[in-house]
């Protein structure tokens, strides 16, 4: 019996060193892969190429009232299942014209790939760009998204850049917010000023090389977990990003970098304005439960996300419509 345990213990032992050095070069190259991305830049971010492209969504209508462009990660699928159901349901908001693509990159396993294409068959909902999907290239989708607006939905009145692990109470925004909007001004969380992140294990992490010397981003911005803007400037972004120096942080990059430049062309009065939205926003599921259950139709938290975990969407959408009549049709009365 002894030398069998003997056996067994030295084969475990390595079978256990095979597992990890697997892992050990899997990461190492999906890591390196990653940086190389980042190393090339995006000195022309117009060249990003579609894998998947469901360019039809907007052509079929004369005038979209709102696109939500969804930041996801490619493995999100029973994510975006969940958002289909609650608060990206665009037949929620009928009459009202709501699209919503989601934004996605790659990763090196044909499985995930393949199941990507089947959601994409089967929602038309899927816009996936050729590049590394991780956190450091969030940018690359970032552009995407404004990408994909310029060339298949420039008939969209409002455009909703946001991530799949937030949730917006549409029918406050169309209720309150959307009214009020003027064709100059971005909607979001507003950023006066943030330390620059330079510790190589955070995902914030900013090389040297980028605003190199600093300790604070010199602009502000609004925070990416969601931004609403008119329609008629996302060829404004599009464009100038094309011709804008990379930068690994997105909103930064996006509401910062690309905002100042499309300024430098206008006026005073023709600048783009930001609105903060941050006494709106609340990342306490159970303040935002608490204030939809105790106020009511009072309650004016307009967004709700999470950061370290999964956002509980469904119960956090459920205290949005529970006072909401449905037809029978599906959609909810906007009163």
């Amino acid at each position: 019996m002894k030398p069998v345990r003997i056996f067994w213990k030295r084969n475990a032992i390595l079978f256990c060193c095979l597992i990890i050095s697997v892992w050990f070069i899997y990461n190492k190259t999906y890591r390196s892969s990653v940086r190389n991305e980042l190393n090339r830049g995006l000195s022309n971010p117009g060249d990003i190429r579609y894998l998947i492209n469901n360019k039809h969504i907007c052509n079929d209508y004369k005038r979209v009232f709102c696109i939500i462009l969804v930041s996801s990660d490619i493995t999100h699928f029973n994510r975006r299942v969940e958002l289909r159901s609650t608060w990206l349901k665009s037949n929620n908001y009928r009459p009202k014209n709501i699209q919503v693509v989601y934004l996605t990159g790659k990763i090196n396993d044909k499985n995930v790939q393949n199941k990507l294409m089947l959601e994409s068959q089967t929602y038309s909902d899927i816009i996936q760009g050729d590049f590394i999907d991780s956190y450091q290239n969030s940018t690359y989708k970032g552009v995407l998204g404004f990408k994909w607006v310029a060339e298949h939905c420039r008939n969209s009145d409002i455009v909703i850049k946001t991530h799949d692990n937030v949730i917006i109470n549409l029918f406050l925004f169309f209720d309150k917010f959307a009214m009020h909007m003027n064709d100059r001004e971005l909607l979001g969380k507003y950023i006066r000023s943030n330390e620059i992140v330079r510790e190589k294990n955070s995902q914030y992490y900013v090389p040297t090389r980028y605003l190199k010397g600093m300790i604070y981003y010199p602009l502000s911005y609004l925070s990416g977990l969601a931004v609403i803007l008119p329609g008629n400037l996302i060829p404004l972004y599009f464009n100038a990003s094309i011709t804008s120096e990379y930068f690994p942080i997105e909103d930064y990059f996006l509401f910062g970098i690309l905002t100042a430049k499309i300024n430098r062309d206008f006026n005073e009065t023709g600048k783009l304005k930001y609105r903060d939205l941050t006494k709106f926003i609340t990342s306490d599921e159970r303040y935002w439960k608490h204030c939809y259950l105790t106020l009511k139709g009072n309650c004016n938290l307009l967004i709700a996300y999470q950061e370290q975990y999964r956002l509980d969407t469904e119960s956090v959408w459920n205290v949005i419509i529970q006072n909401r009549s449905q037809s029978a049709s599906g959609h909810f009365d906007m009163a």
